[in-house]
């Protein structure tokens, strides 16, 4: 019952936060610093945190490109859910998509804008814009879209219990 309340309190928190981070005008993210708004709590993130948090959405962005699934398995909870343009998947079919049927390799992956907000002691959200690039069956592609990850400290170990990724509309990011 625990986990369940966390995952609503979560997705809840989710649902409020994002939409200042994807609907913001991209004229005025280049006149603002931030895209999340800030109040005095989460403005003073623990920097410790924040770059704890940082490290652990790099990794695991690695990890994917690597297929590491047994890595990934131990950074993520049972409980795990991803929200992409698919639908939402819980951890094993995570896990299983990232083994892919076809070859992908990533040749340039970038995490822009990334705002980290302290969600408690023991909780923190991470939103970021994503650009990567590379190839995918033989032919080039570069995605671009915005992704965000609630990360959760449990006995020492931070694990990710939620993940989800935006495509961005083409005009909205041009390259």
């Amino acid at each position: 019952m625990r986990h369940h309340s966390l995952s609503i309190f979560i997705l809840s928190l989710l649902t409020a936060v994002l939409p200042y981070v994807v609907a913001q005008p991209a004229q005025e993210k280049k006149e603002t610093r931030s895209a999340i708004p800030q109040s005095t709590e989460s403005s003073r993130t623990n920097k410790a945190l924040e770059e704890k948090i940082l490290a652990l959405e790099r990794q695991v962005n690695q990890l994917i490109n690597r297929r590491d699934q047994t890595a990934l398995r131990n950074l993520t909870a049972d409980e795990f859910l991803y929200v992409h343009g698919q639908g939402i998947t819980g951890k094993l079919d995570f896990l299983s998509g990232v083994s892919g049927s076809g070859k992908t390799d990533i040749t340039d992956f970038r995490m822009e804008e990334a705002k980290v907000v302290e969600l408690g002691k023991e909780a923190a959200l991470i939103a970021y814009g994503v650009t990567a690039k590379g190839r995918r069956n033989g032919k080039e592609f570069l995605d671009q879209g915005y992704a965000s990850s609630v990360w959760v400290n449990r006995g020492g170990k931070w694990l990710n219990v939620f993940s989800q990724f935006t495509p961005a509309k083409q005009q909205a990011r041009a390259q």
